[in-house]
């Protein structure tokens, strides 16, 4: 039996300390999930680190709380962690590392977070990590490379974030199969071990101006089968290793206007797999793609506005530059 409860304001977090008012007759070591909302405590009392069947612990706008309990070890049946508009939460404690039934972290709007504590790499159940506008963030520790069963990572509006200290460790994340980066300013460029994640199906990268291309060996994540680059300004070009993609379904280059020649690789021809295409110009799209048997749906897409074209028109306009010998050959 789930035992649910809300915290909603100070005095709500006074009365649950205290085992008093609606609190009064609450089995603390039974609750399995507590959302604690608005609270302005500076940190929270050691008893938090006594609810032993706690499964979910979520804080919400709780903007005066610096530090969480160093006891938040105790909860060792917690598996899913929210930490959300806490804009004053500085760091958090080493013990959170010692949360090993924990499958999913989440840290949203937590303006002064400057870092994560290495010994998050202790995390060896975490499946989801998701980090949203926490703008001091400046690295993730190497040590969260370590984290053999993660599946997801999403790091969205973290402008100073860069991923230099993922190096060749970034490879060793083995289960991973959706990678999602948006509106990080100070990525340049993704760690070359990228293309020893063969689990990986999901890549997208959105908003970051500052990106300039992709390695080389991203041609080595043979499982993807979406990859999405959007919206980012100064990108200048896809490895011809895109070719290598085998299993690719869907692709998204849209509004990439520093794209060399405007135009994908000619090795994109050898995705036999892709059925669907979204780019930002027509002329993006090289004549060699009249190879991809499986392609069913073409989209360009400008403003925001997506234009679905006629595959068998576009396949005739291939048909005549390759006639008039303006597609050049297709290598890997």
């Amino acid at each position: 039996m789930e035992i649910n409860i809300e915290i909603n304001n100070d005095d709500e977090l006074i009365w649950f300390i205290t085992n008093t008012n609606k609190y009064k007759n609450i089995k603390k070591q039974l609750i399995t999930n507590l959302i604690i909302t608005h609270c302005n405590a500076i940190h929270l009392p050691k008893s938090f680190g006594k609810l032993q069947a706690l499964t979910t612990l979520k804080f919400n706008g709780c903007e005066k709380i610096t530090h969480l309990l160093d006891s938040i070890d105790n909860l060792l049946t917690l598996t899913r962690l929210y930490i959300e508009y806490c804009k004053n939460l500085t760091h958090l404690p080493d013990s959170i590392g010692n949360l090993y039934s924990l499958t999913t972290l989440y840290i949203w709007k937590c303006d002064n977070l400057t870092h994560l504590p290495d010994s998050i790499g202790n995390l060896l159940a975490l499946t989801t990590l998701s980090i949203n506008t926490c703008n001091n963030l400046t690295h993730l520790p190497d040590s969260i490379c370590n984290l053999l069963a993660l599946t997801d990572i999403d790091i969205f509006n973290c402008n100073n974030l860069t991923l230099y200290s993922l190096t060749e460790s970034f490879g060793n994340l083995q289960a991973l199969t959706k990678l999602n980066i948006e509106r990080c300013d100070n990525l340049t460029h993704l760690p070359d071990s990228i293309g020893n994640l063969s689990t990986l199906t999901m890549l997208c990268i959105h908003n970051c101006n500052n990106l300039t291309h992709l390695p080389y060996r991203i041609g080595n994540l043979h499982a993807l089968t979406i990859f999405s680059i959007t919206y980012c300004d100064n990108f200048t070009h896809l490895p011809k290793s895109i070719g290598n993609l085998q299993a690719l379904i869907k692709i998204e280059i849209i509004n990439s206007d520093n794209l060399t020649h405007n135009v994908l690789p000619n090795s994109i021809c050898f995705c036999k797999n892709l059925q669907k295409i979204m780019v930002s110009n027509i002329n993006m799209l090289p004549p060699s793609m009249i190879l991809l048997e499986k392609l069913k749906e073409i989209y360009i897409v400008n403003n925001y506005i997506k234009v679905k074209q006629n595959i068998n028109e576009m396949r005739t306009l291939w048909t005549q530059k390759i006639k008039a010998g303006s597609c050049p050959r297709a290598t890997l």
